[in-house]
């Protein structure tokens, strides 16, 4: 008899706990600050050795394998997923610059999660008409791409940006990288 009002007891005390858990995380999720959109991101001085060459990607739609290794155009390199709001809310961003910069520098939007329709579902209902990606998981890019969203922008061996979050990518900083390092060809 004891036992069994400790054990209900306990579940009480558990669902209670669970309850306080999901209410804490979905504040955390819902707060401004999750999906802050932060200024445009640092640009490394000089550049340090890029670790992304050599990653795979499957085009959406599409069964075309592409390896990443950027040459001498610019490469503007972004991993994200459709249920990762920070890496929504830099989208709109991120096509204002692929529409500006699409002729200066190769554009890869690499989804890290999620089924080929889910991914080609919501690059439509945005409206986005940047070049969409999948990634082909691998060891390897488990330990490079641990955080999301994370953008590149990498030219040959030498990697330029690497911002893990959010950020506005069209800023005048990132459009000025990118048309230098596309005229320094």
């Amino acid at each position: 008899m004891m036992v069994k009002q400790i054990l209900l007891i306990l579940a009480g005390l558990f669902v209670f706990l669970s309850l306080i858990g999901m209410i804490l995380a979905s504040h955390a999720i819902t707060s401004d600050d999750f999906t802050k959109i932060k200024p445009p991101p640092e640009i490394l001085t000089p550049p340090t050795s890029n670790p992304f060459s050599g990653i795979q990607v499957v085009s959406v739609p599409g069964s075309d394998t592409i390896t990443l290794n950027p040459t001498v155009r610019p490469a503007f390199i972004n991993f994200w997923a459709t249920w990762c709001r920070p890496c929504i809310a830099e989208m709109p961003a991120i096509e204002k610059l692929y529409q500006a910069q699409k002729g200066h520098s190769d554009f890869y939007i690499v989804s890290t999660s999620g089924r080929e329709e889910q991914i080609e579902s919501f690059v439509r209902q945005k409206g986005y008409s940047f070049p969409v990606y999948r990634l082909i998981s691998t060891p390897r890019t488990d330990s490079l791409i641990r955080k999301i969203p994370l953008t590149l922008l990498a030219q040959g061996s030498s990697l330029w940006i690497r911002h893990n979050g959010s950020a506005n990518w069209d800023s005048e900083a990132v459009h000025q990288l990118i048309e230098e390092l596309a005229d320094n060809q």
